[in-house]
């Protein structure tokens, strides 16, 4: 009954959390002391934690169910001890995603990609071109390519059992259509910061975030 209530509230708070997922995306932050945006990337980090327990309120259950099928058999308690284990690791890639709130830094003079597995950087005067890549693929991603030899590119990945993130084969940022509420529209926004130059940014940048439909 204690592992069903669990299951049935955080059911009921991923579904509550669901309807946060419609906030704005943009909030004011700093980088290099300078003024810069945030867009987060995904759904909010209250949604991501409800899904978290869910996925703990499910591997509670089957974990139990484990115990009991071991009593008749070994071998089938294992198996089913081993899919428990499974959504626990899920539950704790979830938590992970959560702590390290995915988002693209936009500031006066570089990019920052900080995803689930990795963090990106390039700076403004590298970036050779934004556009979409990979159209027909489930990474079908907005890049901001970087020139070649770039020295201000600077990407670092982290360990997850689950493709969180795709590491772009070519220098640059890629980030996927599916955690952008509107990619066309922070395409035209990225596209208008590269061709207006520092000035641009400098102008646009401190008033605030950009003011871009919220889906």
């Amino acid at each position: 009954m204690l592992v069903l209530a669990l299951f049935t509230g955080s059911v009921s708070l991923m579904m509550l959390a669901s309807l946060r997922g419609y906030m704005d995306p943009w909030s004011v932050a700093e980088l290099d002391g300078h003024p810069a945006w945030r867009l987060r990337l995904g759904p909010t980090r209250f949604l991501t934690v409800a899904v978290a327990l869910v996925l703990v309120a499910t591997a509670l259950g089957i974990g139990l169910g484990a115990l009991s099928i071991a009593e008749q058999s070994a071998v089938g308690g294992v198996i089913v001890g081993a899919l428990a284990l499974g959504f626990l690791l899920l539950a704790e890639e979830m938590g992970r995603v959560a702590a390290r709130a995915p988002a693209l830094l936009i500031g006066i003079d570089r990019l920052r990609h900080e995803g689930a597995g990795i963090e990106v950087e390039l700076a403004w005067d590298d970036v050779s071109f934004i556009d979409y890549v990979h159209r027909r693929s489930r990474w079908a991603s907005v890049r901001i390519g970087a020139a070649r030899d770039a020295t201000t590119h600077r990407a670092r990945k982290r360990f997850s059992l689950l493709p969180l993130d795709h590491v772009p084969e070519e220098p640059g940022i890629e980030v996927r259509l599916t955690l952008l509420q509107d990619p066309a529209a922070i395409m035209r926004l990225l596209r208008d910061l590269h061709i207006g130059d520092r000035p641009t940014r400098e102008a646009l940048i401190p008033r605030g975030t950009p003011d871009l439909p919220i889906r």
